[in-house]
């Protein structure tokens, strides 16, 4: 792994930004498998769930279908994917916001 704290600052920033965007894609990636699965859908018919369906209503079909096929542990993932959820405005920030290396922290 990237020691990020060998990197300038500016490169630090953007190598940061890059990590955490990677690792959302993952997460979401893995939620879209698991509804995929949950569902018995192809290769096809993953991708077209995936690149067509709001992170939120993803996040709520996995709920859902939790729900229907493990009543028992449902109320635990649906606690698990609500703090999930909690979690993207910080990926849309990250996304959609202008951001840089910090003017006044060196490190």
């Amino acid at each position: 792994m990237t020691d990020f704290h060998a990197l300038d600052h500016e490169t630090r920033c953007y190598a940061l930004v890059g990590f955490f965007l990677q690792a959302w894609a993952l997460l979401e990636s893995q939620i879209s498998r698991a509804i995929a699965k949950a569902l018995v859908l192809n290769d096809l018919q993953e991708s077209v769930l995936q690149k067509n369906t709001q992170f939120r209503d993803k996040i709520n079909i996995l709920k859902t279908l939790s729900s229907l096929s493990m009543p028992s542990d449902a109320s635990r993932l649906c606690k698990l994917l609500d703090s999930i959820h909690d979690y993207s405005h910080v990926r849309n920030m990250m996304a959609h916001d202008l951001f840089g290396p910090s003017e006044t922290q060196a490190n």
